[in-house]
């Protein structure tokens, strides 16, 4: 498993739900690096992106979309709630896919809104402290089983 960045996307004409922290940002991070930036704009080029958050802070959600030009889950719902997708406003016959770091949220989420799970390795981030990393570990080799 790769980065976001560092992975090939052969993907088109998908809605794309995209976590942030872990994914496309460091857990608590604001910008996301110049590969990450380019790997996003790629994908954006033919497909619809959704950024997708459970983080309290909704304004740092917003801005990022906001700069990426791309929609956001704005509702009360977090994933993996399937309500998170109900509340959005898009063609719901085209192919569905989550991109994220955790099978736990992210993989829960795709699989109850019937979208494919890509999973990727976490972006680990300067917020991160040892907990984080355990749970990470704890994510990867044993909910992975699960999902």
């Amino acid at each position: 498993m790769n980065l976001f960045s560092q992975t090939q996307w052969i993907l088109k004409n998908c809605v794309i739900f995209l976590d942030v922290d872990g994914t496309l940002v460091g857990d608590g991070g604001a910008k996301p690096d110049k590969a990450t930036l380019k790997t996003f704009a790629e994908l954006k080029k033919s497909n619809t992106l959704i950024l997708c958050s459970n983080s309290p802070k909704k304004d740092r959600t917003k801005k990022l979309a906001k700069q990426l030009h791309v929609d956001w889950t704005k509702g009360i719902h977090k994933k993996p709630d399937k309500r998170v997708f109900d509340e959005l406003k898009f063609p719901k016959n085209k192919q569905k896919i989550v991109i994220g770091n955790l099978f736990c949220i992210d993989g829960r989420f795709a699989k109850n809104i019937g979208a494919e799970f890509f999973p990727v390795k976490t972006l680990l981030g300067t917020h991160d402290i040892w907990t984080d990393k355990c749970f990470y570990f704890i994510d990867r080799y044993i909910f992975s089983l699960w999902i």
